[in-house]
């Protein structure tokens, strides 16, 4: 298996430094997109002058998927004039406005964003500029493919292009789904297949080769422990996660502590057993705090308010998703941040604060509006709805927006 990690590794390493092809298309499941991220950290790591930019979010359609990637591109660029204020350099030109219009498209956008990011190249020529796009999930196939044939060479090359490298991340078998752009000019397309039943074998040898170092076989048997989470074997993953936690708690490795407890949480939560979830999760405090990872701590931070709300603990379910809603400024993801709002509004509703759940679920809809995420403001517009029939009675009860219940404030 490593051999095949290798491979592709090598794969996305030649496209980066060759000069003839500006896209690759790196087909693969979404099991498969989390390895291809991580590869890809790794050659950014190692990569000494190339400028790279990438993006992870969930693909549900182009607006809302571009709006996500230039609110991430407007912190990226803020520490890059943070460091170079640092160093007494010269700021970064500021962002082009046209990246946030709203009345734009999504393709002209993203085409405004890389042509802006290439001017910050260094002049001499030896760099390049790396956008990889790798979604956690695609939920519209269709529509994602049509938005990345936009970026492909079909019509020639043009001056944008020149030392620019793209990177998209497809589902499986782009080459039979997708001919037309499998096929395009300069477009190279790598087919991703690892397995479970391979993956899980091969993983599981490499944890125990002797000749193996040591963090290698420990982030191998993480990865088996993870397939055996995902293919509902629950024993299995706690033994190997306890396990692992006895390592990283040896290391004093905050952050590898964190992320195991919070695991083993979930295996006790998907089970039901929402006391054994509630320990894990709040055992998983403490080391996210001190490895001051901001992602990890959101994740534990919705997890604790999930159980509470399912105990019927409705005020602690409300602080938690509060405490969410506010990492969300340091994670940058609207997607959370608007379940967040959602949550506290029901958590809310639940103790009778009902105008303020109708001003927590008010915010989650527009949010929702902002980044154009149909399906989510459809049903957030009825939950708006409902809670704003239960406080009719309020005077003060702000507007709410709700096509769907024909109510206009």
């Amino acid at each position: 298996m490593r051999r095949l990690f290798d491979r592709l590794q090598a794969d996305l390493s030649d496209f980066i430094e060759q000069r003839n092809d500006l896209a690759m298309i790196v087909s693969a499941t979404d099991e498969d997109a989390g390895l291809t991220l991580a590869l890809l950290d790794e050659i950014e790591q190692a990569n000494g002058t190339d400028i790279f930019f990438i993006f992870s979010d969930p693909f549900t359609e182009p607006g809302a998927f571009v709006s996500v990637m230039m609110e991430r591109l407007r912190e990226q660029h803020r520490m890059l004039c943070d460091g170079l204020a640092e160093k007494g350099r010269e700021a970064a030109r500021p962002l082009p406005s046209a990246l946030f219009d709203p009345y734009s498209t999504a393709e002209s956008r993203m085409g405004e964003a890389i042509v802006f990011t290439r001017s910050l190249l260094p002049r001499d020529g030896a760099h390049r500029l790396v956008w990889v796009l790798v979604p956690n999930s695609i939920l519209d196939r269709s529509a994602y493919l049509r938005f990345v044939s936009v970026f492909v060479p079909s019509k020639g090359i043009k001056a944008w292009m020149s030392g620019v490298r793209l990177i998209f991340r497809d589902l499986p078998n782009t080459r039979v789904v997708a001919p037309g752009l499998a096929s395009m000019p300069r477009t190279r397309v790598v087919d991703i297949g690892f397995g479970p039943a391979a993956m899980s074998a091969s993983l599981a040898q490499h944890a125990e080769d002797p000749a193996v170092p040591q963090e290698e076989q420990k982030q191998s048997l993480l990865m088996t422990a993870l397939l055996d989470y995902a293919h509902g074997r629950p024993a299995e993953a706690i033994g190997k996660y306890t396990q692992l936690l006895g390592h990283y708690q040896q290391s004093e490795n905050h952050g590898m502590q964190a992320f195991l407890m919070n695991a083993m949480g979930d295996v006790f939560h998907r089970a039901g057993d929402l006391p054994g979830a509630l320990h894990w999760y709040e055992c998983a405090v403490l080391p996210a705090s001190a490895a001051k990872d901001p992602n990890i701590l959101a994740s534990i931070t919705k997890n604790l308010g999930d159980v509470a709300y399912k105990q019927e603990r409705y005020s602690d379910a409300e602080q938690y998703f509060d405490g969410l809603d506010k990492l969300t400024s340091v994670t940058l993801d609207s997607g959370t941040k608007i379940s967040a709002l959602e949550w506290r509004g029901l958590a809310q509703e639940q103790q009778g604060k009902l105008q303020n759940a109708l001003n927590s679920l008010q915010a989650a809809t527009q949010l929702a509006e902002t980044f154009a995420v149909s399906g989510v403001i459809d049903h957030l517009e009825g939950e708006c709805a409902r809670v704003r029939n239960k406080c009719g009675a309020y005077p003060g009860a702000a507007s709410v927006f709700s096509k769907s219940a024909g109510v206009r404030g």
